[in-house]
């Protein structure tokens, strides 16, 4: 069984300081959301445009096929709106890593010195 990454994420390793190195994630995966996004919408409109061209039954003059044209173009605009949600959803990623772990070591260090003036007072 082959292993397939993504190259942009797979590269990026969680060593040293871990606040760059999640945003450099978020901001990649943001980045390949928004391509897969733009991808997949113009694929959408291409496929449609194929699949509208093909004969379909004599008596229903080509409805059926531009029908499920339709529907295969429905599913891939819903996946680009997926993959708009995924970058939308990663670009949070590193804010909430902030907010979780780096803002309160801040907090617990303010109130760490405050606890020091009060002893030696």
């Amino acid at each position: 069984m082959t292993t397939r990454n993504i190259s942009e994420l797979a590269c990026i390793t969680f060593t040293g300081k871990l606040q760059e190195a999640f945003e450099h994630y978020g901001e990649e995966a943001q980045d390949l959301g928004n391509r897969l996004a733009f991808e997949l919408e113009a694929a959408s409109y291409d496929a449609y445009a194929a699949m509208s061209r093909i004969k379909g039954r004599p008596l229903m003059f080509g409805i059926d096929r531009k029908y499920q044209a339709r529907m295969v173009t429905k599913r891939i605009k819903r996946a680009a709106e997926l993959a708009r949600g995924i970058s939308s959803e990663t670009g949070k990623f590193s804010r909430d890593y902030y907010v979780a772990f780096v803002v309160p070591s801040k907090a617990r260090a303010k109130v760490l010195d405050r606890m020091k003036g009060q002893e030696v007072a």
